[in-house]
């Protein structure tokens, strides 16, 4: 094998070799004897002569200059920086007007609220809404979002604490019924409405919409877990699989909520019933005595309403002269309604003669109408409290409380608003009685964001989502 030598590079090319290097450029490749690069102070030799070629000179062939075409890398480093800068500017932007769902979001720099609030909540909304639909009904405050009607019938679901839409979805065209909802069908959660004989349905996590016909004169309310579409006096029905699955209710009886698997209790003064679609129902249970001195001849019970997963029954006086409020458990995995408190309530003689009126059928979807004759019953969103004439009933603590001279005007899930004596005040479980001031503007909701209030504007009313004051 014959040794290889090194190779000696010649001085203009190691010349060229350096200037690269400094340069941070490609090194052009050795011409061939006899080319010219265009640009480049490079001399060869004539094959003929062996005489330098003049740097004017110009050969047959011709190569591009490289020098002509090269972008410093500092140049390019400012370029792509600027595109950078032009890209995330774009995107804030476009993040900022569209939210997830595609569309304008809440104010990003919220207005003071225009009006007084109520006490303990802060002036400085988080967040204000589109202008609301008048005919929207209550907006509904579920886990840590806000559900309302926008004023071009769309309904928005929004983060309680930023205003931000989750999702948007249309409405079907028609009236809507008392307003949205917070329920379940067919075991998902669903912001829920009727709008005219269409029971519309959207779920919780991402807006998928969903509905069903209804019958002329059906009526939805959604006291229980799931809706409960009352057809007449005798028939009621769930949603299953896409149908409406009915049943009957016994004569008597008042249909008063369905649970999550489609479960309806139905009571009456005699007792109460466990119905279930495509199963006739069966022979009443009686009531369980709270105590002996309940017992009043010729007297039963009036049946309140339906609160979280209890029946509300008032009974009449006892013997002591004072009548009674008796909750009874309906927990979906019990077969029984059992009493879980009793107290005295605060009504007097005229309490609610028709369960229609007062067990909540109505109640739900318009609170201020009350029933025809007796005690309003007025129940909390939250599922654990509600007041009855004068009486503040608390599930969760099993107590009632005697609010006074009180005539209920609004409650939330933490508090209800009355007057006494024609001076507004406020109450609930924890909260003092205590005057609130004729001009405040009262929460419609409350989230653990803050508490949501209305406030009218040039161009309508909007929401204003106040936390609590510091």
């Amino acid at each position: 094998m014959l040794p290889v030598h090194p190779q000696t590079l010649p001085r203009d090319r190691l010349g060229r070799l350096v200037r690269a290097s400094r340069e941070l450029r490609p090194c052009d490749p050795e011409p061939d004897a006899g080319d010219h690069i265009v640009g480049e102070d490079v001399r060869g030799s004539d094959p003929e002569s062996g005489a330098a070629t003049p740097a004017s000179g110009r050969s047959e062939r011709h190569r591009p200059t490289t020098r002509a075409l090269r972008i410093r890398p500092a140049v390019l480093v400012v370029i792509l920086a600027a595109l950078l800068v032009l890209t995330a500017g774009a995107v804030i932007v476009y993040a900022a007007l569209y939210p997830r769902d595609g569309r304008p979001g809440a104010a990003a720099t919220p207005t003071p609220f225009p009006g007084t609030a109520a006490p303990g909540w802060s002036q400085q909304p988080r967040w204000v809404s589109p202008v609301l639909d008048p005919g929207g009904g209550r907006v509904v405050a579920v886990d840590d979002a806000i559900a309302y009607m926008r004023a071009d019938r769309s309904v928005d679901l929004v983060d309680a604490t930023t205003g931000v839409a989750r999702w948007s979805a249309a409405l079907p065209a028609g009236t809507l019924h008392g307003g949205l909802a917070a329920t379940s069908i067919d075991g998902a959660r669903v912001i829920a409405a009727q709008v005219d004989n269409t029971l519309a349905w959207w779920s919780l996590d991402k807006g998928a919409a969903g509905s069903i016909d209804l019958p002329d004169g059906a009526e939805t309310t959604f006291l229980g877990g799931m809706p409960l579409v009352g057809l007449d006096a005798r028939t009621v029905a769930v949603v299953s699989s896409g149908t409406l699955r009915q049943l009957s209710v016994p004569s008597g009886a008042y249909a008063l909520a369905a649970d999550a698997q489609g479960r309806v209790t139905a009571a009456s003064g005699r007792g109460w019933w466990h119905l279930r679609p495509g199963v006739a129902p069966g022979a009443v249970t009686a009531w369980e005595q709270p105590s002996p001195d309940d017992d009043a001849a010729d007297a039963a019970p009036q049946v309140v309403g339906y609160l979280g997963d209890s029946v509300l029954l008032l009974f009449p006086p006892d013997r002591a002269g004072s009548p009674h409020v008796v909750a009874y458990g309906d927990a979906a995995d019990s077969q029984q309604l059992r009493v879980s408190f009793r107290g005295r309530a605060a009504v007097g003689p005229d309490a609610p003669s028709s369960p229609t009126a007062s067990a909540g059928l109505s109640r739900e979807r318009d609170p201020a109408s009350g029933p025809p004759s007796g005690q309003p019953w007025w129940p909390s969103p939250s599922g654990t409290w509600g007041v009855l004439g004068r009486t503040l009933v608390d599930l969760r603590a099993g107590s009632v409380t005697d609010l006074g001279a009180w005539t209920t005007t609004w409650i939330t899930s933490d508090r209800a608003y009355g007057t006494i004596d024609g001076k507004p005040v406020q109450a609930g479980p924890g909260v003092e009685r205590t005057d609130v001031g004729a001009t405040v503007t009262i929460p419609e909701v409350v989230t653990s964001a803050g508490a949501a209030m209305r406030a009218a504007g040039s161009d309508g009313e909007r929401l204003y989502l106040l936390p609590p004051a510091t």
